[in-house]
């Protein structure tokens, strides 16, 4: 700036008809010759970073300077704050399955003969969200249960003309028969009286063994030509003969 300071040309002033002063009545000078303060202004924001998570809600911020202008001179910093922030990326990470525990093995589909049973896992710990990959494997797993075998070990009987016998494989079990007859084929069993006449290659009375007691849980057999329906040697005694196992229904 400048300051200017004056004077009188009254010391003395000119008076009759002498000469008026010499030079300037003012005087002048450069005054306050510092610069002005200049106060900060903010620039443009900067492009937002990189998000700081790809998915479940991350953050990305942006700066700026104060640069325009900057403060100069004992100027006032810019006013607030250099970055600016927002929320990015905000949708659902994918979440992917993993099998939960097995469960206990169902029942088993045969009772004898080898049979299977299954038991299952569920793709829930957790399930599969927001586009994750569901659980590789298979969800069930098989192993094979009652082994054993269904048939019993084979069993026979020869029951004398005039008798009967019965015949039962217990609760869930039938009667196979593997060979029967009602006749003779040996003089060594059920003897009586003279044997020289006695036929030993008779065999009949099938179709009524079969029809009693084959796939039946029990029957009752009844050793005379009546119930057998059949006579195929006559004069000579006879015997009906099994030969049988108890099976188990694997079903």
């Amino acid at each position: 700036g400048s300051q200017s300071r004056s004077r009188s040309c009254n010391n003395p002033a000119p008076k009759y008809g002498g000469k008026a002063c010499v030079g300037s009545a003012t005087d002048s000078r450069a005054c306050n010759t510092q610069n002005c303060p200049i106060d900060g202004k903010w620039g443009a924001y900067g492009a937002y970073s990189k998000c700081s998570k790809d998915c479940g809600g991350g953050s990305q911020s942006r700066s700026r300077s104060c640069n325009n202008p900057a403060p100069k001179y004992g100027g006032k910093a810019c006013v607030g704050s250099a970055t600016d922030s927002r929320a990015c990326n905000t949708q659902n990470c994918p979440i992917n399955g993993k099998w939960g525990s097995w469960s206990g093995y169902g029942s088993c589909n045969k009772k004898c003969g080898t049979g299977s049973q299954t038991r299952t896992r569920s793709c829930n710990n957790p399930s599969p969200k927001y586009n994750g990959a569901s659980c590789s494997g298979s969800s069930q797993q098989s192993r094979n249960c009652n082994t054993h075998s269904c048939y019993s070990g084979y069993m026979e009987f020869k029951t004398c003309e005039g008798s009967s016998r019965n015949v039962d494989c217990g609760s869930g079990k039938v009667i196979k028969l593997q060979d029967y007859f009602w006749g003779r084929t040996s003089k060594s069993y059920c003897r009586s009286g003279v044997d020289w006449f006695w036929s030993t290659s008779c065999r009949g009375g099938h179709g009524r063994i079969a029809n009693r007691c084959h796939n039946r849980q029990s029957c009752k057999l009844e050793a005379n030509n009546s119930w057998m329906n059949d006579d195929p040697c006559w004069g000579t005694p006879k015997y009906a003969w099994v030969k049988y196992r108890c099976y188990q229904s694997p079903y």
